[in-house]
């Protein structure tokens, strides 16, 4: 949720920018999967993504809970970023949470990344429409 955010961009502001990919990695690595299904498959596939990327969603318990995968680890850290952020959302906060929500975040990422993480939010909110 939104907390999560806070929490991450905290972490990273504390950090030189040269440190800043280095916690991606680790974001990676320290990454604990939501779910054991293997969701890549083509219509979780995310179109616009410097990088091969899946995203997984279910919202049987109310909210939604978010799950991502990708080739490389520097779009899995910041995906996982971002799914820690959406996932325990209703479906309205979901929507109502854009792209300006993550402008801090964003501006430390080239024009490609920004571009691969509104593609990653779009799908979302396609998602959860």
């Amino acid at each position: 949720m939104l907390k999560d955010l806070n929490e991450h961009l905290e972490s990273i502001q504390v950090l030189d920018i040269d440190y800043f990919y280095d916690h991606l990695l680790d974001l990676s690595k320290e990454r604990q999967p939501k779910t054991t299904e293997d969701f890549r498959h083509s219509e979780n596939f995310v179109d616009g993504c410097q990088s091969s990327l899946w995203l997984w969603s279910d919202n049987s318990k109310g909210t939604w809970q978010f799950d991502i995968n990708s080739d490389a680890h520097m779009v899995q850290g910041l995906g996982q970023i971002v799914i820690d952020t959406f996932s325990g959302m209703t479906s309205s906060e979901v929507l109502e949470t854009k792209f300006n929500t993550f402008v801090p975040l964003a501006r430390l990422l080239t024009t490609q990344r920004q571009r691969g993480l509104q593609s990653v939010i779009n799908h979302i909110h396609k998602r959860v429409k």
